[in-house]
């Protein structure tokens, strides 16, 4: 990998393939039968990215280096904003979006978004702390949890950009796909795939299973 763009990727059993992205520039994605192909690949969009962008005049971001300050929200309030953004999802779908924000502000930042933590339940990870608001209901909506948290730039880059990338995906499509990840793997270890677990899930295992 040869620039230095923070690249967060996922393994897709659907397309047989990795998916990765460079979320400081946006559209910079690619993909690849191994990883080292799609890194590869990526590169050569990126050089085309930034090739483009000076071709237009438009400005270029640079990589964003060292840790975020924080405002402290929970995962609450990261629900919150994600359903002001998306409208009425089902709660499966809000579960998995807030875990990918995890992911990504340990990958990308090297801090968690939130402190809550998330639990290798039967359909792929899930926040106690979250689930509690919304148990029983299958659909929860923009308003229902009651948080008005003001975020920094950061962490809507954060939420923005996990929106973008897996916000049109279902409930199940985000169950399999944390199914097929280690995180979620590892921390249920020989458990079968249809029993329970409250096992947490670390965030050190989340960053070295997400970043390269």
């Amino acid at each position: 990998m040869k620039n230095k763009y923070k690249v967060i990727y996922y393994y897709s059993e659907e397309d047989n393939s990795y998916l990765v992205f460079a979320p400081e520039l946006p559209g910079c994605f690619s993909d690849g039968k191994t990883l080292v192909e799609a890194l590869t690949n990526l590169d050569s969009i990126i050089e085309d990215w930034i090739d483009t962008a000076k071709e237009e005049n438009r400005d270029i971001p640079l990589p964003i280096t060292g840790n975020y300050k924080t405002t402290n929200p929970t995962i609450l309030d990261v629900a919150e904003y994600i359903l002001s953004k998306t409208g009425s999802i089902s709660t499966m779908v809000l579960e998995k979006l807030s875990y990918y924000c995890l992911v990504w502000s340990l990958v990308w930042f090297n801090k968690p978004i939130f402190q809550n933590k998330f639990q290798a339940w039967v359909d792929g990870p899930v926040c106690n702390d979250l689930f509690q608001k919304h148990k029983k209901k299958r659909v929860v909506s923009a308003n229902s949890l009651n948080s008005n948290h003001e975020f920094n730039e950061f962490e809507k880059l954060i939420m923005d950009s996990v929106i973008s990338i897996y916000g049109k995906e279902n409930g199940e499509f985000l169950s399999s796909l944390t199914h097929n990840e280690k995180p979620w793997r590892l921390t249920r270890g020989n458990i079968p795939d249809n029993a329970r677990s409250t096992k947490v899930i670390s965030n050190d295992l989340i960053k070295e299973s997400y970043s390269y």
